[in-house]
């Protein structure tokens, strides 16, 4: 008898200091490759601007085939976004002031699908879709932002009035919390909102989940490219359709530490992190990105575009013919069959490449 409890009184001890043991994880996915389309090498050149229309420092998106998006990323420019006529170069029109006002913001960030611009002010943690033909308008009404009070990376609008987006304290994939939802949504009405924070004692993510949503409304459909999985996932009407896994299988190994944190042993890898959409097609850039845990270096492997069709099928992957420093916008125009992509140059200043795809 005296056996039995000393075992009992062992086995409870040593599953104590188990459960305060590191946990490591496995991030092996056997169900690789779906992006297997070889990759098809694009050459592009430089878009040249006038003298005096130089934007530095800037991110550039092109809409419709004929409209320059500018985003001024750095002070000086007093605004963050221009319109520009990408036929002559004339300045369309130019909002958003770098300030605290009704018609300015303290940060931006923007991304375009299907002739809208969704608008982001990271540090009031507000958002704003805009269709593009309203910021063509000399009388720019300027539109009411949602406020999302929540720890999220991606969003998108998924109709009128419902908003989906990432939840950085997911970590269902790996099984560490059942109970933790990957997305949820937000009626913008106000009339309810999803209690996403199912937990209290849930894995913090942030530098693990999250990822980009490019959504089309219309066919009521919406993708979520994970940034740091090599998986995109196909959603109608809310449902989950289909997975797309690849080009990459994630070879990251990490483990649950102090504070429910994740702790990369090695390298963090980082795929999908920008994105274009239209009616037709989706393009998500694969910037396929290994952070030293030790040393904190990024490496930037050669960057792809992989594109889709808007049910799920994979329709073709580019890679540019050399390496990039670091794509940091794409978009495309369907009349030119031509991707635009917005990065560096040898010199580290902003510049606008224009890639023809060839049939």
């Amino acid at each position: 008898m005296k056996k039995n409890v000393f075992f009992c009184i062992c086995l409870i001890f040593f599953s104590i200091l188990s459960c305060n043991e590191k946990k490591e994880v496995n991030t092996d996915d056997d169900e690789f490759n779906d992006v297997n389309t070889p990759c098809k090498i694009l050459n592009y050149e430089k878009v040249l601007f006038p003298d005096d229309l130089e934007f530095m420092d800037s991110r550039y998106y092109v809409c419709n085939d004929t409209i320059l998006l500018v985003l001024h990323d750095k002070k000086p420019d007093p605004y963050y976004l221009s319109v520009v006529n990408l036929n002559n170069f004339e300045v369309i029109n130019r909002m958003f002031y770098r300030d605290n006002s009704p018609k300015g913001l303290l940060s931006a960030s923007v991304s375009i699908d299907c002739n809208n611009v969704c608008i982001e002010d990271g540090i009031r943690k507000c958002v704003a879709r805009i269709p593009i033909e309203l910021l063509l308008q000399l009388d720019f009404q300027y539109p009411n932002f949602v406020e999302i009070d929540a720890f999220y990376n991606g969003f998108n609008w998924v109709d009128d009035t419902t908003i989906v987006c990432t939840n950085c304290l997911y970590f269902n994939d790996f099984g560490l919390d059942k109970e933790m939802k990957e997305l949820f949504y937000l009626d913008i009405t106000g009339t309810f909102r999803e209690n996403y924070l199912q937990k209290s004692d849930g894995v913090f993510a942030a530098d693990y989940s999250g990822g980009v949503i490019a959504s089309n409304p219309s066919k009521h459909k919406f993708y979520y490219a994970k940034s740091c999985r090599p998986q995109i996932v196909l959603f109608e009407n809310c449902e989950e359709k289909k997975k797309i896994n690849g080009p990459d299988k994630d070879d990251s190994q990490f483990e649950i530490g102090i504070g429910n944190r994740v702790w990369f042993k090695d390298n963090m890898n980082l795929y999908y992190s920008l994105y274009f959409a239209d009616e037709n097609n989706v393009f998500f850039a694969n910037e396929r990105v290994h952070r030293s845990v030790k040393s904190r270096d990024f490496n930037f492997d050669k960057e792809e575009i992989i594109r889709l069709d808007w049910d799920g099928n994979v329709i073709a992957r580019y890679c540019l013919k050399d390496q990039l420093k670091q794509i940091n916008a794409i978009s495309y125009s369907e009349k030119l069959n031509s991707l635009y992509i917005s990065t560096y140059d040898e010199n580290d200043e902003r510049v606008l490449y224009k890639a023809v795809i060839s049939d």
